[in-house]
């Protein structure tokens, strides 16, 4: 029945007294219920308010783990909304580690009920059950399970999923409403990089020479930086291109795009709802890319064809993930590559209308369109920093503010943005340009030198014919990088906060030489540490913590030792002396 708004109709009564009892539905609900309430009143101003209210319901209903666990004692509840705040998340956290502890013993009933916690917690229990076998796995995942570190990693990646999906089928990601993620999961993912940005600044690393970073100041030294991420990339599809140029092979530079069904998209590529949708996410559209291309990769190797390149995966606005690739194809196998590609491509719901228009695209770069690197530059600068893209048409917005928004959809949903197809092994290349920075520690060989001298001066395709070529097999190239589970100085097995055994890079090996790149031994630890023991539950000790905590840069954090909880606070000295006390 349309909404009436008369206010002094029968109808416009049931309306209100409807409202106000879906408004204490709601009220359980935090973060995301203020969008999904106006998205109901967006709607109920153009459908029945009954068909309006059952679909917010069925939102508000996706949003919560509900129900309760019961063993011998333990009750787990499962009530976390997967939009809470990161102090919900943390006593959850905190809750469920707990709760695990007094449940774990040697039996097989514990370990299966363990695997069922994990398992309404949207966790996968594989972590605990061979999904091959069946059987439990013996070791690894006991501490774990006791750990609230562990349990927050897991939930946040869990909340920030699931809210983004809800948000996502509700029609708030897309151009109109937040392109890429909602506006919602953005400003969570903001907050969350602004308390890692924190954690960094007041956390040291100390090496066994007395020198001292903050893990900020190292982070800006990695691949965590967007320019340094940017320029790296660029300077190895250079020197790809580079290297196709001086090869004795004739190789032709290929662009593919590769999108999904169309039951895959929550949006329209023009706006507007896809009556096709089946609710997949966005991880679930990346795996179905990925099987694609595993496919088509497993053919082609039966076949003989060659090629190598880069793959980049940027999402459409509505959060759907497509493919470019950049591939460097033998000029007698380019119809062959193309076809089989295009083949396991439209493979799913080829017949569909648009799919051989829309789903697939090859061009062949020539001089006309420019260099193969420029021509792939702009995907990759608007999936980092947005360098020199100018207006992102997909977001209808600027690149250098979208790009944000890229990063956080490929942080909430796991994707890997950037993969190299072939070449040389990049980490090789590392690790040699980080022994090229302490040459006292390098005995140069003839075979040494030809590595080393290209990684050294950045020239990626020299490395590449150094290196075998760029569709040499692993085990035929010159140099490897090594691992080593000890620890050089006393010889001792390194393990994990959980007691598993720890690889560590060492350096590059190769027939005559053996550089370790990896010699210094770090020490990291907070600037300032000050430890309060309060006897009690968590909220007590919360609340006992708070008024300590003033002139902290960060929050208190919490731990269980002992039989009594821990606050740590953490970050710069405050700004008066703490009047501590048991």
């Amino acid at each position: 029945m349309p909404f009436n708004r008369s206010e002094g109709s029968a109808e416009a009564i049931r309306q209100r007294e409807q409202s106000r009892w879906l408004s204490g539905k709601l009220d359980t609900v935090r973060g995301l219920r203020p969008a999904l309430k106006s998205r109901h009143e967006w709607v109920s101003g153009r459908a029945s308010v009954a068909r309006a209210n059952s679909g917010l319901l069925r939102q508000v209903d996706a949003l919560r783990n509900r129900g309760l666990l019961f063993w011998q004692g333990v009750t787990f509840d499962f009530g976390l909304s997967l939009d809470a705040d990161d102090h919900e998340i943390r006593e959850f956290s905190e809750a469920k580690a707990r709760q695990c502890e007094r449940v774990l013993d040697d039996s097989r009933d514990s370990a299966l009920v363990i695997a069922e916690v994990l398992e309404r917690c949207r966790i996968d229990s594989g972590l605990i059950i061979n999904g091959k076998t069946g059987e439990i796995k013996p070791d690894g995942w006991q501490a774990r399970v006791c750990c609230d570190r562990w349990w927050r990693r897991k939930m946040r990646v869990v909340c920030a999923r699931g809210a983004e999906a809800v948000a996502r089928d509700n029609g708030m990601t897309s151009k109109r409403a937040g392109a890429y993620v909602s506006n919602f999961t953005f400003r969570r993912w903001l907050s969350q990089q602004n308390r890692n940005k924190l954690l960094l600044e007041e956390m040291v690393a100390t090496n066994d020479e007395g020198q001292e970073f903050t893990l900020a100041e190292l982070a800006e030294l990695g691949q965590s930086n967007p320019v340094l991420r940017r320029g790296e990339l660029m300077v190895r599809m250079r020197g790809f291109e580079e290297w196709a140029e001086r090869d004795a092979v004739e190789w032709v530079p290929m662009f593919y795009t590769v999108t999904c069904p169309s039951k895959y998209h929550a949006q329209l590529s023009k706006g507007g709802k896809n009556g096709k949708y089946n609710r997949a996410t966005p991880r679930a559209a990346q795996e179905y890319l990925c099987s694609v291309w595993a496919r088509f990769r497993s053919a082609a190797a039966k076949q003989g064809l060659t090629y190598y390149g880069f793959r980049v995966a940027e999402p459409h606005h509505d959060g759907t993930p497509h493919w470019h690739l950049l591939l460097f194809v033998c000029a007698s196998q380019r119809e062959g590559i193309t076809s089989l590609l295009e083949q396991y491509a439209l493979a799913e719901d080829g017949t569909e209308p648009g799919a051989r228009k829309y789903r697939f695209e090859a061009v062949e770069i020539t001089p006309e369109r420019g260099t193969a690197a420029g021509y792939i530059a702009k995907y990759v600068a608007k999936n980092i920093d947005g360098f020199a893209v100018g207006d992102d048409w997909e977001a209808e917005g600027a690149a250098t503010d979208t790009a944000l928004r890229v990063r956080a959809w490929a942080s909430v949903w796991g994707i890997r943005q950037f993969q190299q197809i072939g070449g040389a092994p990049v980490t090789v290349w590392r690790e040699l340009r980080r022994a090229a920075n302490n040459p006292e520690r390098v005995h140069e060989t003839e075979q040494l030198k030809l590595v080393l001298e290209p990684a050294d001066a950045g020239d990626w395709s020299k490395f590449t014919g150094a290196m075998g070529g760029a569709v040499c097999r692993r085990e035929d190239r010159p140099a490897r990088v090594i691992y080593s589970e000890k620890n050089e100085k006393t010889g001792e097995v390194r393990r994990g906060r959980y007691g598993e055994v720890v690889r560590r890079v060492l350096g590059v090996m190769g027939v005559d030489f053996l550089v370790v790149t990896r010699f210094r031994e770090w020490v990291t630890e907070f600037k300032n540490r000050v430890s309060v023991l309060v006897v009690g539950g968590y909220r007590d000790l919360y609340q006992a913590a708070r008024p300590l905590a003033e002139g902290f840069k960060m929050s208190p954090r919490f731990k269980f030792a002992d039989g009594v909880y821990q606050c740590d606070l953490q970050g710069a000295p405050p700004a008066r002396p703490l009047d501590l006390c048991q």
